[in-house]
């Protein structure tokens, strides 16, 4: 009788844990991993009352306040994984060999599921085109660069049943290089590279459990980006191979996929290669570079190519936050003279993924375009 009151009261208190660690948190939960969109407290109003929003936006809201509310999630998406070898995500894939994959990576840039029209593609590109034509008559170097895709890299790994999908149409950033290579825009394919090098069996640039290219794969761009420029540029830094270490250690972003996912086990080790290299130092100023583009910039700034490389650079982040080399704050691409700002600069990239490129530049392109009043000389 005894032992049953005592696993009556244990399951009690631990069924008001939660409860208790809301009111007064006595333990501190690891934070979940990826993009997260915290509910804000609903405010209480009769309108919202009895149109019944308060009542969904508190559900909503007590649910990411609930104590031990990450582990519980990691609970069920190591769950999930364990009993189906699925992840909970809604946007994270488990392939063949335990290779994680953002969704997207694989329904835009290999099935162009989510591709704009023929039409707008065509009109987005002449109009970058002469974007691109106006400032360099001002003395700017524009280039576009096509980043690759882990679909695209690693589509061995891919689960067959993603292959049955209905809709096959062209995949954007394929549609976009035809125009460019018509209208003459200046561009780097990455991808094909990418996959051009992997034929050769340097070594893997993508890791099994990263969205983004390892750091094998940061030096290939910044190698290939270096060369570009030094062939223009003669005074700019060069980009030398120290040496190339083949280690499971976890640089930065190589195992965001899997950590995104929240489960409870530690990504499998995976040995890859692991580059150390530096830019030579030059008396000559270097080139101001404005980046614009998705996160495959950022890899590319923790290694400072566009502190080392270029001088006071920007990273516009998909044209909507501004960060900057130095310590300063960043901002709202609202709170910046855009036109100004590329009027100042030297270099302009833009860089985007082939799965990110549905919608081309984010904005850009639409938004400089009005800036330079380019419309007048379209219709000219």
């Amino acid at each position: 009788m005894r032992i049953r009151k005592v696993l009556y009261f244990f399951l009690i208190s631990v069924l008001f844990l939660p409860f208790i660690q809301f009111v007064v948190p006595f333990s501190k939960s690891k934070a979940l991993k990826g993009w997260q969109q915290a509910s804000e407290k609903p405010y209480l109003t009769s309108k919202s009352f009895f149109e019944g929003k308060f009542q969904e936006d508190a559900e909503d809201y007590y649910k990411d306040k609930v104590g031990f509310q990450p582990d519980f999630v990691r609970v069920r998406n190591q769950t999930y994984f364990s009993l189906f070898h699925v992840c909970f995500h809604d946007k994270t894939l488990v392939g063949k060999q335990d290779c994680f994959y953002e969704k997207g990576y694989i329904n835009n840039a290999l099935f162009g599921m989510y591709g704009s029209s023929s039409d707008d593609i065509k009109n987005k590109s002449e109009k970058f085109f002469l974007i691109q034509d106006t400032l360099e008559k001002l003395g700017k170097e524009v280039l576009f660069v096509s980043a690759p895709g882990k679909g695209t890299y690693y589509p061995e790994y891919i689960p067959s049943v993603m292959f049955h999908v209905e809709k096959r149409d062209p995949a954007p950033h394929l549609e976009y290089q035809q125009h460019f290579d018509r209208l003459g825009i200046h561009y780097i394919d990455l991808d094909k590279y990418f996959r051009d090098l992997k034929k050769q069996n340097i070594g893997p640039l993508y890791s099994k459990n990263g969205i983004h290219w390892n750091k094998y794969g940061c030096y290939y761009a910044i190698d290939t980006l270096s060369r570009y420029f030094n062939k223009k540029y003669p005074f700019m830094p060069e980009v030398v191979l120290d040496s190339i270490v083949y280690t499971d250690a976890i640089w930065e972003n190589e195992a965001d996929c899997f950590e995104s996912a929240n489960l409870i086990q530690k990504p499998k080790k995976e040995v890859l290669p692991h580059p150390f290299f530096h830019y030579t130092q030059t008396e000559s100023k270097r080139l101001k570079c404005i980046f614009v583009g998705d996160s495959y910039i950022w890899p590319l700034t923790l290694l400072n190519f566009n502190k080392d490389y270029f001088q006071d650079s920007q990273y516009w982040y998909y044209f909507k936050e501004v960060s900057y080399v130095d310590n300063t704050p960043h901002k709202d691409i609202s709170e910046i003279n855009v036109k100004q700002e590329l009027l100042d600069a030297d270099v302009i990239i833009l860089m985007f993924t082939n799965a990110t490129t549905f919608d081309f530049d984010k904005g850009f392109t639409d938004e400089v375009f009005e800036l330079f009043e380019l419309n007048k000389e379209r219709k000219n």
